[in-house]
């Protein structure tokens, strides 16, 4: 579906369960609104029902203890009638203490009464001179019953500290002219009975009969009551369960406390407020997962959508034919490249058979391959790719394709057709018979590569060591002279040229059956077959005359060339191409030592070429021996000629080399072969690295200062500053204990680095020794602008200096220019105890040698190194 149209529907549902939400909260609402006003109905009824039900018990339950309490009290009267008509009769003579025995026999059955009197039949009080006058309400209550005729009445009312009820009752029921006894209680009784049917809720009231409103006892606090103790009408009005108590003046009256009242709706309302609250929340966040449900789908299907749109898309944008097939061959679906390959458009393409709309062909046997046929191969087969096909056009043109078939199932996992993938190889096959050719050959050049030429000398020794034929092969190496240094001074666009040109001189050299080619930056190879000695000689020749001849011209400048050959004949006795390639570069580096344009040939028993190949053991060796740290230090003392000079022992640190037997290998032996092969820098940073990692294990135990001898190789190098830095740092070493030994030439040759190396090391404390000083190129005035503390005088001039005037006076000469410009003078190789008095006397203030210190082994090979060398050995 269109993602417009998805989107409106999707709001548009949104807004109808919103209108459903705000309906269903409002008649919720409604609802709880009309149960919250029944249930505040029904709990007033049931106060209602409750508080008719507590009236008609106090009544009851009040009425009898009343008759109870008036029968008991006509009882007491009858049994102590005497008593009770002597004080009636002769009432003026009474005394307190028949008083209180009277008193006391009331009290036996109402221990709440306060007094009794009797009464005559006008009313008056006979006690009088006992009890007192009467209390107002007391006299108006006597009056009353006497006046009215009434047999008994029963009266309540309030002191000012007290309240009481009064029961006033004939003596005798049948002679009025008795009078009445009158007795005064509590109301503890009354007071209890209220609490005892005091519901929660509820308010109990004993109210005047004849004073509207007015308050006897209640079970409201005091606190609580008006001070006049009247209820207003509306107040009277809330008592819709009042009942008069017979023969007295009280209502027993029973409300709903007003609070409670007003508040039973209320709380209703609040209750049903609370619910309507939750459920609403519940119903919104009910909105709102149906919300991001029906969102989340909506933009699953708008995704769903844009992918098909994006697969669609994709699929047409592909450089392969895409058909999606039924199960009955009908092509169902079709891209645009699928068209353009068949030349064919959509609407054909769709609803015809794959088979008819695309023929194939076997590429072997041109046999036409239906889609059938390949539906079975991919049933039974499992084949999904067919590389070697080819599809004919309707115009008889063939391409050929790689075809591919997958299966298409639906949601119900059941087949529902298959996608048929066809990939035009033109261009592929093209692009691959290029890709052949360009990994066999230089991009530079144009010529075969090395390794093209590999292969082909691979081919070349095998079949030789199989045909045993009297047939010659041979490899020509071409090594360029000075190469690095042309692209050092006129950058590498003029090397790359410099090469283009000479790859064309080699070409007019080589006949096109031979194979010329270019095994590494400036070196070449030849390599010839069936050919003989007189070929090989020939094209040795053309090639060192077309060299000689060439001129090179770069921006006004003519440069020539200048090469060196090495050849190798090819026969059984060579074990791979790597000893051929080894063989030739022997050769090759022969005739370099011999001059330029010369041409090598290798031979297994000249014995130059054996000394060569001594070389080159010695340099495998030693790259060994760097590479697994076979390295010893040895040190010899350097001493004062003069016995009287104090200051620090200083040493020498000599290297030495561990071969694979264990053998201690002296350096003569392997220093050429590294400063050949350019491993020096090497050598000296593992010297530099152990004297200092050495120095850290001893610490305080030597404190001795030693020299260590640089190469030019490693004063060439710029990074040696930051190298060496890195290690005081690491270490810990005192700058001072430490001399660096550079050798005249070596200090010369890269001056400049040379003064950078110094003036670093001069700056961390560090001292210099110029080594080997008058062999090399140094003048005195170069002695002048290098920063060094110590002249080494080579041993050449110190050994024969007891028969060698000229040798005597050449260190003299030293010594005193040397000692005008503030450095000190050392002379090696002192052999015997001649030469050190004669070294003495001219003034040289250090020497050196066998004589004075033979070298002692300082750092022994570590135990690591030493296992793995018995192992090698």
């Amino acid at each position: 579906m269109p993602t417009d149209f998805l989107l409106s529907q999707k709001e548009n549902q949104i807004k109808a369960l919103r209108r459903l939400f705000a309906l269903a909260v409002f008649c919720f609402a409604i609802l709880l609104l009309l149960q919250a006003v029944f249930i505040s109905r029904v709990q007033y009824d049931y106060q209602q029902d409750m508080m008719a039900s507590v009236s008609q018990s106090i009544l009851k339950e009040l009425s009898q203890k009343l008759n109870t309490q008036r029968l008991k009290m006509a009882l007491i009267h009858s049994n102590n009638k005497v008593n009770f008509d002597n004080a009636y009769n002769d009432n003026n003579n009474i005394d307190e203490k028949t008083y209180l025995t009277l008193l006391a026999e009331i009290r036996k059955d109402f221990p709440s009464s306060r007094l009794f009197t009797l009464i005559s039949p006008t009313g008056k009080n006979l006690l009088q001179h006992i009890t007192g006058n009467f209390l107002d309400d007391c006299q108006e209550e006597v009056m009353e019953t006497v006046n009215s005729g009434r047999q008994q009445r029963l009266f309540l009312h309030r002191s000012k500290t007290s309240v009481h009820y009064d029961l006033i009752q004939p003596r005798n029921e049948k002679q009025p002219s008795d009078g009445y006894l009158f007795v005064a209680f509590n109301i503890g009784f009354i007071t209890e009975l209220l609490n005892k049917y005091q519901l929660p809720y509820q308010q109990l009231f004993l109210l005047r009969d004849d004073k509207q409103g007015f308050i006897e006892v209640s079970t409201e606090p005091e606190s609580e009551l008006t001070q006049s103790r009247h209820l207003s009408p509306n107040a009277l009005a809330e008592f819709e369960h009042a009942q008069k108590i017979p023969d007295t003046r009280w209502n027993i009256a029973i409300r709903l406390d007003p609070e409670t009242k007003s508040g039973l709706l209320k709380t209703a309302l609040m209750q049903s407020f609370t619910t309507w609250s939750v459920v609403t929340i519940l119903l919104y966040l009910a909105l709102n997962l149906i919300k991001r449900n029906l969102e989340s789908k909506y933009q699953a299907e708008i995704q769903l959508s844009h992918s098909r749109k994006q697969a669609e898309t994709i699929i047409n944008s592909v450089n392969e034919a895409v058909f999606s097939i039924d199960c009955h061959g009908k092509i169902t679906f079709a891209n645009s490249r699928a068209a353009t390959l068949i030349n064919k458009n959509k609407s054909e393409i769709i609803g015809s058979v794959f088979s008819d709309a695309c023929q194939l062909f076997n590429l072997s046997n041109d046999e036409s391959l239906q889609f059938p046929q390949i539906l079975d191969a991919f049933k039974n087969n499992r084949i999904t790719e067919y590389a070697n096909l080819t599809l004919r056009l309707e115009s008889g043109s063939d391409i050929q394709v790689a075809v591919r078939i997958s299966s298409i199932y639906d949601q119900q996992n059941q087949l529902d057709g298959y996608t048929i993938t066809l990939e035009d190889l033109s261009t592929a096959i093209e692009l691959s018979k290029r890709l052949v050719f360009h990994e066999s050959r230089d991009s530079l050049t144009g010529l075969i590569n090395r390794r093209q030429l590999e292969k082909i000398l691979s081919q070349l020794l095998l079949s030789t060591k199989s045909n045993h034929t009297a047939e010659q092969s041979a490899i020509i190496l071409i090594d360029l002279d000075k190469f690095q240094l042309l692209n050092s001074s006129h950058g590498f666009e003029a090397g790359d040229e410099f090469l283009k040109r000479i790859a064309i001189l080699l070409r007019q050299s080589v006949d096109p059956h031979h194979n010329l080619g270019r095994l590494s930056a400036d070196e070449f190879a030849i390599i010839l077959q069936k050919t003989n000695t007189e070929e090989i000689k020939a094209v040795c020749d053309t090639i060192k005359k077309l060299i000689r001849d060439f001129k090179f011209i770069w921006k006004n400048e003519t440069l020539t060339a200048s090469i060196c050959l090495g050849v190798v004949i090819i026969d059984e006795n060579f074990s791979d191409i790597n000893e051929i390639l080894s063989a030739a570069d022997h050769a090759c580096r022969l005739a370099k030592t011999k001059g330029t344009n010369i041409t090598q040939y290798y031979q297994t028993d000249d014995p130059e070429v054996k000394k060569h190949a001594e070389e080159i053991t010695q340099f495998v060796d030693l790259k060994k021996a760097i590479n697994t740290g076979r390295f010893i230090l040895y040190r010899q003392k350097i001493t004062p000629t003069n016995s009287s000079k104090n200051g620090p022992q200083k040493y020498e640190i000599l290297i030495r080399m561990v071969d694979n037997t264990g053998k201690t290998v002296a350096p003569v032996h392997f220093i050429p072969a590294a400063e050949k092969y350019g491993s020096m820098a090497k050598i000296d940073q593992w010297v530099i690295r152990n004297t200092f990692a050495h120095l850290a294990e001893l610490n305080s135990d030597d404190q001795a200062h030693y020299n260590i001898n640089i190469s030019s190789k490693t004063l060439s190098d710029k990074k040696i500053i930051s190298f060496v830095n890195r290690l005081f740092s690491e270490y810990g070493i005192s700058p001072d204990r430490i001399n660096f030994e550079v050798t005249e030439t070596s200090a010369i040759s890269y001056l400049d680095n040379a003064l950078d190396f110094m003036h670093a090391m001069k700056s961390k404390g560090c001292s210099f020794s110029l080594d080997d000083f008058g062999t090399g190129l140094a003048s005195f005035d170069y002695l002048k602008k290098l920063p060094i503390d110590y002249l080494k005088i080579d041993g050449i001039f110190v050994k024969d200096i007891e028969s060698n005037p000229n040798d005597y006076a050449f260190i003299e000469a030293i010594h005193k220019i040397s000692n005008q410009m503030g450095i000190k003078t050392v002379a090696e190789f002192v052999e015997n105890e001649t030469i050190l008095n004669q070294l003495t006397n001219i003034g040289i203030d250090y020497a050196q040698g066998y004589h004075i210190h033979k070298p002692e082994l300082w750092l022994p090979l570590k135990s690591e190194t030493m296992d793995n060398v018995s192992q090698t050995s």
